[in-house]
């Protein structure tokens, strides 16, 4: 071989050598980065965050690696390692919304709303393509700041871009349920229809379950099919403690006293404190039913120190005539009739007097 062409073939192979090796490096760098998306979208948390540091190691400035990590703490429930990793995967490329909306959602589990507002803003302005889920978060925390009809236009919005998704009908039907219209007026429709959606989508959501069962209930009709449902959804997830509020309020409009406080007091359990005015409220109308005046006095009292209702106020005050407590029951109309002249409780206080 002449020595002109020989050394062109060990040039070649040369150049052969050092793609081979440049290509072998990037390759299993890369094998890291994807081992910890694949473990991730696994739930293998910690697979992944091992992953992920094997790959932080060899490229400290890859942003996908700090926002795996930090999804990956997200979901372990370590919020601040999360947030750091979110924090300096935007340090690296502040373009992307990923990392935004992972900060938004931890900002929503910590009952930070205006913060996961601002973050759900900002992974909005910077999607390359409408994403669904910047939609579903901001729908999420306008539901938590309890302005229902802006969450129903975020959810709307995310049922556009994904019609064939579940989750924007279940958050459109949970704001709708939420609405004056459904909860007060029984204009409930609207939720019916996108929960019926929703689980042709997905029959196996328990979440799904409990709405359509639950609209059918502030609607007082078609009461059987609402505690199939709600009972469907106890089936699937029986740690949940608003399942049982929802099954003990269809058991109350069924006039099944016996089974309502049942489910009351399973939601008291779950919840673990005395707190919830749904439950206090519930559990005082059951009582009053049942004829146990104490304790129906007991739990209304915390109701309507928690969060005024005029039926319950009512029942409260019904309570303390039959346990004879007449002044302390005198006071509590009196206040009915200052707070709340519409109200009429004349016939019901000198029904009360006559009993």
């Amino acid at each position: 071989m002449k020595p002109q062409k020989k050394g062109l073939v060990i040039g070649s192979i040369l150049i052969i050598l050092i793609v081979v090796i440049v290509f072998g490096l990037n390759y299993f760098q890369t094998k890291h980065l994807d081992k910890g998306w694949n473990y991730l979208n696994n739930n293998q948390y910690q697979m992944a965050i091992s992953e992920f540091n094997l790959e932080k190691e060899k490229n400290s400035d890859q942003y996908w690696v700090y926002a795996g990590l930090g999804k990956a703490y997200e979901l372990l429930g370590d919020f601040e390692e999360a947030q750091y990793n979110y924090k300096k995967a935007i340090d690296l490329d502040s373009t992307i919304d990923y990392s935004y909306r992972g900060l938004g959602n931890i900002s929503l589990n910590m009952g930070e709303y205006d913060l996961a507002q601002e973050y759900a803003e900002e992974a909005i302005k910077r999607q390359d393509f409408s994403h669904s889920k910047n939609y579903l978060l901001l729908g999420q925390v306008f539901f938590k700041k309890g302005n229902y009809e802006r969450a129903q236009e975020e959810f709307k919005k995310a049922i556009e871009i994904e019609p064939g998704v579940d989750s924007g009908y279940i958050g459109f039907g949970f704001n709708v349920l939420h609405s004056e219209k459904c909860y007060l007026k029984g204009e409930c429709s609207l939720a019916t229809n996108a929960f019926k959606i929703a689980l042709t989508l997905n029959p196996n959501s328990a979440y799904s379950h409990y709405g359509l069962g639950h609209s059918y209930t502030l609607q007082n009709e078609s009461l059987d099919l609402a505690l199939k449902e709600i009972t469907t959804a106890i089936e699937m997830d029986g740690s949940n403690p608003y399942f049982y509020i929802g099954l003990g309020q269809t058991y109350f409009l069924l006039a099944n006293y016996k089974d309502a406080k049942i489910a009351y007091l399973k939601a008291e359990e779950l919840i673990g404190n005395h707190q919830d005015g749904r439950i206090n409220g519930g559990l005082g109308r059951t009582y009053y039913a049942l004829g146990d005046y104490e304790n129906a006095e007991k739990y209304l009292g915390r109701y309507y120190l928690d969060k005024p209702h005029v039926r319950n106020f009512e029942l409260h005050a019904r309570a303390l005539y039959k346990l004879g407590r007449i002044e302390e029951a005198n006071t509590q109309f009196a206040y009915l009739a200052e707070n709340y002249p519409d109200y009429d409780v004349s016939d019901r206080e000198q029904d009360i007097k006559d009993n």
